[in-house]
């Protein structure tokens, strides 16, 4: 929309940085989210899926994420 939306970023890093010294694994999990590493979507024509809702779609697959 029309509307913008302004960011402390550095309150924010603060924030992460100080969780991060205080909770063992955070900086990896946040580091992990906030990159663009791994970060692709694929698409695939699924004819097995058509007619199916979105809920069945989901769980039409053991291994996926």
């Amino acid at each position: 929309g029309d509307e913008v939306m302004f960011v402390h970023a550095d309150e924010i890093i603060a924030r992460i940085m100080a969780q991060s010294g205080r909770q063992s694994g955070l900086a990896v999990i946040l580091s992990s989210l906030l990159s663009f590493r791994d970060d692709e979507i694929y698409f695939k024509l699924e004819r097995a899926l058509f007619g199916r809702t979105f809920h069945e779609a989901l769980f039409s697959y053991e291994k996926c994420s």
